[in-house]
């Protein structure tokens, strides 16, 4: 998991947060990836280690020539989740925005935020994909049978 997710998840764990209660992720990225499940793998992994493991139902879209992919997913305890994955973004790197909102508290990431690390002379790298948690492959085939159905998926 990265270090931006990990503070998040750290907050949560030491109950900074109280009950999570939502989580927002949004990657946008420069066509470089072709292959959603790893980075919907990592987004899987930072929800789980917030102690949410209970998936209740699925609904998954693409927009834009699959080019951008839409995830809502809800779970036991009124949890709810939005994943927005961009690969139509222009600039240079990537942009990540995630929000984890608790009963008590919220954390907030944004890469493009001023206190963000920014340089006009160092080139951001590409946005390194992270293998896909075998752990995770079930609830990456409910997202890609919502997909495929256009149907919201509950899981039994």
């Amino acid at each position: 998991m990265r270090l931006e997710d990990q503070a998040g998840i750290q907050l949560a764990l030491r109950g900074d947060l109280g009950a999570v209660t939502f989580f927002r992720y949004s990657l946008t990225l420069k066509g470089q990836v072709q292959d959603q499940d790893p980075l919907l793998s990592d987004v899987l992994d930072w929800i789980k280690a917030a102690g949410v493991t209970e998936l209740k139902s699925v609904s998954a879209s693409y927009g834009k020539g699959k080019q951008v992919l839409i995830v809502t997913m809800a779970f036991s305890n009124n949890v709810l989740a939005n994943i927005c994955l961009n690969m139509t973004g222009k600039g240079l790197g990537y942009i990540k925005k995630t929000e984890l909102v608790g009963t008590k508290g919220l954390y907030v990431f944004d890469s493009e935020s001023e206190t963000a690390f920014t340089s006009d002379c160092v080139v951001p790298d590409n946005y390194d994909l992270m293998a896909v948690n075998p752990l995770n492959q079930q609830w990456l085939n409910v997202i890609n049978t919502s997909l495929m159905s256009g149907e919201m998926e509950v899981v039994k």
